[in-house]
């Protein structure tokens, strides 16, 4: 049996986006985001699915082997850069 875990991030635009970052959140305060080696997205998932791996890949490429709060860390970062930019006044 594999310990692989797939993570599946659904459509719904923004309001979904919003709840994927409520999700990505309680997986990573469980421990298991940091386990996830398959990401999956559609629509409003992948916004904040295309988001997460980028500040998970910048990470990865300055450091290894993150640890939980490493990836509460960057959850925080994905929530207040995406809330900034759709709140944004134009």
């Amino acid at each position: 049996m594999s310990d692989d875990i797939s993570l599946s991030l659904s459509g719904g635009g923004f309001r979904a986006s919003l709840f994927h970052i409520g999700t990505l959140m309680n997986l990573a305060e469980n421990g298991f985001l940091g386990k996830v080696t398959t990401l999956s997205t559609v629509s409003g998932g992948s916004i904040i699915g295309a988001l997460y791996y980028l500040h998970l890949k910048y990470y990865l490429e300055t450091e290894e082997n993150p640890k939980e709060s490493d990836i509460i860390k960057i959850v925080k970062d994905v929530k207040d850069e995406f809330t900034k930019t759709v709140c944004r006044k134009t």
